[in-house]
């Protein structure tokens, strides 16, 4: 019937937000009214409704992939996150590009003691990498947005990936056009990508 047609799209989408927000009850107990309520009666479409109400609500600030790439395009420093061998966490503000698939930052010729950093240790141990882009508007809290991507890092000292880093991070830095980087380049694959935005 009706609610066997509809229920697995309405649960479908259900986990897919519960996965990315806070638990929120009324959730929970429109959707079991709904199952329980199949029958297409009053309480049933009451439930639904209730149920896109709360579902609207939360949806909100949830963006496609399309659109949290986009929003990479306002960006241009980025944080990184890797991990140590002890387990502490590193993090480093870094320049990055991206294309359809990876993420790509370098070492570049800003002043540092040495190129061999202790990012590229990290990643050389737990490639397992972190990214968080941001955007704070503290005179307008309606534009603030926030992109995480999780994915697997290796470090390029050469070769077709490092050339293709630093090709795109030319692209987007006019520094870098000026003044190519020498490396060694990150790359970083992507394998998680969600945001928020107002």
């Amino acid at each position: 019937g009706f609610g066997a047609v509809v229920l697995p799209s309405v649960i479908a989408i259900y986990e897919r937000i519960r996965r990315r927000i806070a638990f929120d009850p009324r959730i929970t107990s429109s959707v079991q009214s709904f199952w329980v309520r199949g029958n297409c009666g009053l309480g049933c479409r009451s439930a639904l409704q209730r149920t896109r109400e709360v579902f609207a609500f939360w949806c909100k600030g949830i963006m496609s992939e399309a659109d949290l790439l986009t929003l990479l395009d306002e960006a241009f420093v980025a944080t990184l996150a890797t991990i140590r061998t002890d387990g502490r966490v590193d993090l480093v503000p870094i320049t990055f590009a991206y294309d359809e698939r990876n993420i790509v930052t370098a070492i570049d010729h800003k002043r540092k003691s040495t190129t061999e950093l202790k990012r590229l240790d990290n990643i050389r141990q737990f490639p397992e990498v972190t990214l968080l882009i941001d955007h704070y508007d503290h005179s307008d809290w309606k534009r603030l947005w926030w992109v995480r991507i999780r994915g697997r890092a290796k470090v390029h000292q050469s070769g077709t990936e490092f050339d293709r880093a630093l090709d795109l991070l030319c692209d987007r830095y006019t520094q870098y056009a000026e003044k190519r980087p020498k490396g060694p380049a990150i790359v970083i694959e992507r394998t998680e990508l969600t945001g928020w935005k107002a």
